[in-house]
C-alpha cells in the first residue's frame, strides 16, 4: 500500500498563483505549518495531524485504525517534523531549498 498526499515535486514559482477558495481550503495545513505555532502543533501531535490529513486528502479511503497504525510507523523518526515543515515552507517560498540548475 502506498498513500501519498504530499512530498510531491513542486515549484515555488507555480505556487505563487492562488487556487480557487475550495482548493485552498483543502490545503489549510500548509499555511498553518508556515507558522511557529504550526511547527509546535505538528511536533506535539504528529500522529493526529497525519491521520487528519490522510482523511482530508483521501475522503473515500475508509482505512481503519490498524491500517493507519501500521502505515504511520514511517513517520516515527527524529527528523520527521523538521523535514515536513521545511517542505511545506519551501513550497510557499518561505524557506530556501536547493538551487534549480536547469532553468
Amino acid at each position: 500500500m502506498v498513500a501519498v498526499s504530499g512530498y510531491l515535486i513542486g515549484s515555488p514559482k507555480a505556487n505563487e498563483t492562488p487556487l480557487p477558495p475550495n482548493a485552498e481550503f483543502l490545503w489549510w495545513y500548509q499555511y498553518y505549518f508556515s507558522t511557529e505555532r504550526g511547527y509546535k502543533g505538528y511536533k506535539a501531535n504528529t500522529q493526529e495531524f497525519n491521520k487528519l490529513i490522510w482523511k482530508t486528502a483521501s475522503p473515500k479511503w475508509n482505512f481503519d485504525d490498524q491500517t493507519y497504525k501500521r502505515s504511520s510507523k514511517s513517520i516515527d523518526n527524529p527528523d520527521h517534523t523538521d523535514i515536513v515543515i521545511h517542505n511545506y515552507r519551501w513550497r510557499l517560498g518561505l524557506a530556501k531549498g536547493e538551487k534549480n540548475t536547469t532553468s
